[in-house]
């Protein structure tokens, strides 16, 4: 196998049905353009079993259960052996050409890649205020 030019990173803190909707989103656009996808888990137990039995693709590393985000995605970054990683967050679910889009941006030069990050339909209040205190700033309509 050629090496990646690109890694995808994930902390997982919290686990189903977040990290799978996000690694659902992520599987194939990886396979197709030779991604890896690296997942750094605190969360252990079930989660850990779920995840390496239902994406065998995916470097799957555990972790501290009270290591931060932070750290986590650290961690990950240093496992890379790509030119270029990406960081996504467990909760998130990639659009169809998120891969490509970042892959295509590579050409330019610029120092970070990113885009709107839109909300999950969320039902409870504080799942609300995190995305208003912590996307604010990439909230739709921005280009």
């Amino acid at each position: 196998m050629t090496k990646s030019k690109l890694s995808v990173v994930i902390a997982s803190c919290v686990g189903p049905p977040f990290i799978t909707k996000c690694l659902k989103s992520l599987e194939q656009q990886c396979v197709n353009h030779n991604v890896d996808c690296i997942v750094v888990d605190r969360a252990g137990g079930d989660v850990a079993k779920l995840i390496q039995k239902e994406f065998p693709r995916v470097t799957f590393v555990s972790r501290p259960p009270d290591e931060s985000v932070p750290d986590l995605r650290r961690y990950g970054i240093s496992l890379s052996k790509s030119e270029y990683v990406a960081i996504i967050e467990e909760h998130c679910v990639a659009k169809e050409d998120w891969i490509s889009t970042i892959l295509g941006c590579l050409n330019d030069s610029v120092a970070a890649i990113g885009g709107i990050v839109e909300d999950a339909n969320y039902t409870r209040s504080l799942d609300w205020a995190v995305y208003f205190t912590e996307y604010n700033s990439y909230m739709p309509p921005v280009e």
